[in-house]
């Protein structure tokens, strides 16, 4: 799977479900029964890898309620006063890192 970042708001060039599609679910899944799956709970280790800064970007370009959802400009002011440029860089850094886990299980 290939997830790269593209523009303000990101856009995803792949067919199958990339990370970030698994990052959305991760984030919109408590209460499901696929809370439990073996996907999810890699996901949810995986994200608690990722050194802190890493972490929140993700979190804050992939909220649980969409229409939370930051653009890089606000992230890199969440991350201390960043640019919108830095802050993608940040997010792209920490899909790769999710990338690289998840080839460690075989995904």
């Amino acid at each position: 799977m290939d997830a790269t970042i593209s523009g303000d708001r990101g856009e995803w060039a792949d067919k199958e479900q990339s990370v970030a599609d698994k990052i959305a679910d991760y984030n919109n899944m408590p209460g499901t029964e696929t809370e439990d799956s073996e996907e999810y709970e890699l996901l949810k280790d995986f994200m608690r890898r990722l050194p802190d800064k890493e972490r929140i970007a993700l979190e804050l370009y992939y909220p649980a309620n969409k229409e939370d959802r930051k653009s890089f400009e606000e992230i890199g002011q969440a991350l201390g006063g960043m640019s919108k440029v830095g802050a993608r860089q940040v997010v792209n850094r920490a899909f790769g890192k999710l990338k690289e886990f998840a080839k460690e299980y075989g995904y």
